[in-house]
């Protein structure tokens, strides 16, 4: 099974869009309840500088990608439910997995 790698980018901009909402509710609600402090502003300018430079870090390395490869999550030929996996070859080099070891 797999699916494209252009899902993952669905996600991030599903993620991007909230990010956005909440962070303009952030200033709405600065500008309503009038706290111009300058701790307000100091932290508002923080996050605001740290998710533009995370955005652009972001667009700047996922440029180069191609968003039509696809991932793969579970391989076809793997076992199913029903089948017998095959069994384990012991090597008869290693102590412990002989028939003459004792267990008393």
């Amino acid at each position: 099974m797999s699916i494209p790698l252009y899902s993952f980018l669905f996600a991030y901009i599903l993620f991007l869009i909230f990010f956005v909402i909440f962070y303009i509710l952030i200033v709405y609600h600065i500008h309503i309840s009038a706290s111009y402090t300058i701790f307000s502003f100091f932290i508002t300018f923080f996050v605001g500088t740290c998710a533009i430079l995370t955005f652009y870090f972001t667009w700047h390395l996922l440029s180069d990608v191609d968003w039509k490869k696809r991932v793969v999550l579970f391989e076809n030929n793997s076992m199913t439910l029903f089948e017998k996996p095959a069994p384990i070859p012991l090597d008869e080099n290693v102590p412990g997995t002989q028939d003459e070891v004792n267990f008393n």
